[in-house]
């Protein structure tokens, strides 16, 4: 587990960031993972957003369970 001491803003990302995996991304990345990203991308929204697009399935290949992880 990560610990991380973070200010009301950098919360509010991790937050935020945390609810759309949660939501959209299932199965693919947990809270370690987001307050890992948050904290590589130093809570920039933009390169957060960025580095979780790269965790999405392509569109060609959604549906088809060996792409689904």
């Amino acid at each position: 587990m990560i610990e991380l001491e973070l200010n009301d803003v950098q919360h509010g990302i991790y937050t935020r960031k945390l609810n759309f995996v949660l939501e959209n991304m299932r199965n693919m990345l947990d809270e370690d993972d987001v307050a890992r990203i948050c904290h590589q991308c130093d809570f920039d929204e933009r390169r957060i957003e960025e580095k979780l697009a790269s965790y999405s399935t392509d569109s060609k290949y959604q549906g088809l369970e060996e792409y689904e992880w």
